[in-house]
């Protein structure tokens, strides 16, 4: 009887605290979102010109500091869908979604950072892929990460492929992957 009271014990207190982490994390998302924000215009400003002229080496400073602004906002959207996942406050909008209209979006929204580091990206969508029941968001979200690794972890000249297909042995399901040239990858294989 003991055991188990301190078993409960111990789950409350765990909730309790996964509780006080949500809390304190969207706190402190909030509190750093508006000074970021704040920077990302000002320097927005600065590099558009409309604060007076800027050369050419201080519009690549500034670059640079957008860049690094953005980062630091993904992380912590990154950081709170983490907290989230993990007290189950996910909230996930599932409907039927292609997934070849998400892959090319996801390319689209990849092909500058590619294009920085002279990366091929390239898409492979078998026609017969059905609609599937997902969450766009989500789906968009993995898929952005997964090619943004890939760019990151490739050799410029190098190549990622995006590829989806159905499933040969289940055809109900289908199969996603994102490939590199990157010294760890796998060989690309077609689906």
């Amino acid at each position: 009887m003991e055991r188990q009271a301190l078993l409960r014990s111990l789950e409350i207190t765990r909730k309790q605290q996964l509780e006080f982490k949500d809390q304190f994390l969207s706190h402190v998302s909030h509190e750093l979102r508006t000074p970021l924000t704040c920077i990302h215009q000002y320097v927005s400003l600065i590099q558009d010109g409309l604060a007076g002229p800027v050369s050419p080496d201080q519009s690549d400073h500034l670059k640079i500091v957008l860049k690094s602004v953005n980062q630091l906002r993904a992380m912590i959207h990154d950081l709170l869908e983490a907290t989230r996942a993990e007290t189950g406050k996910m909230r996930i909008e599932p409907r039927c979604i292609s997934l070849g209209e998400l892959i090319r979006q996801t390319v689209a929204m990849m092909q500058p950072t590619a294009d920085e580091k002279k990366i091929g990206l390239e898409i492979g969508v078998d026609q017969r892929l059905p609609l599937v029941h997902a969450d766009p968001d989500r789906v968009l979200e993995v898929l952005i990460n997964l090619v943004d690794n890939a760019i990151k972890f490739t050799p410029p000249d190098g190549s990622v492929l995006v590829q989806a297909c159905v499933v040969e042995a289940d055809p109900g399901s289908v199969y996603i992957s994102v490939t590199d040239t990157g010294a760890a990858s796998v060989p690309k294989r077609g689906c």
